[in-house]
């Protein structure tokens, strides 16, 4: 965050418009997140795959984020 607060310093208007553009968004350690990708070596188990997937999923916290497995 230290760098998004130098910036707006620097910038006249930056933080009005990153304010707006991140005012939906939910935030985890100061850091807004709308999407998360996490490739997978395509050798991986099936099992492996449930393993890792469930382990995300651990960190959801309503019922509004979904993860798809492709």
């Amino acid at each position: 965050m230290t760098i998004i607060k130098d910036y707006f310093k620097f910038v006249d208007g930056s933080e009005e418009k990153y304010n707006n553009l991140v005012k939906n968004y939910e935030f985890t350690d100061d850091l807004p997140k709308g999407k998360m990708f996490v490739k997978l070596n395509p050798n991986i188990t099936t099992e492996r795959r449930e393993f890792i997937s469930n382990g995300i999923r651990s960190y959801f916290r309503d019922d509004t984020t979904i993860l798809l497995d492709l």
